[in-house]
């Protein structure tokens, strides 16, 4: 989580304010030092991950919302295209639990 959470940042640095940076980089140093501690109790890995879910959820929302601002998500149009495809496929068909597909099979053994 804290090699993801350092990655998602450094690659998305300059698309975010800088006190949603800070504070997941102060979240991230923090996580490393009880991480590198061997006697670090379930309590505090249990804070730390949860601070360090909390930041990475909080950039990881920003980030959504400037990709469907700007219209130049990655996955918006991918996402659009699927749909497009499944709603053309299917158009007309109804579809129910107990379709079934006859077919042909050839034992090999």
């Amino acid at each position: 989580m804290v090699y993801q959470s350092g990655k998602m940042l450094s690659e998305n640095k300059d698309k975010l304010a800088s006190a949603d940076v800070s504070s997941l980089e102060s979240a991230l140093e923090e996580a490393k030092k009880v991480l590198e501690n061997r006697n670090a109790s379930v309590d505090e890995l249990k804070a730390v991950t949860d601070r360090l879910t909390a930041a990475t959820h909080a950039l990881s929302s920003e980030l959504y919302k400037a990709a469907q601002q700007n219209g130049t998500g990655a996955n918006s149009a991918s996402a659009q295209a699927a749909s497009d495809s499944a709603a053309g496929s299917d158009e007309g068909k109804a579809r129910s639990p107990d379709d079934v597909i006859d077919a042909d099979y050839k034992d090999v053994n």
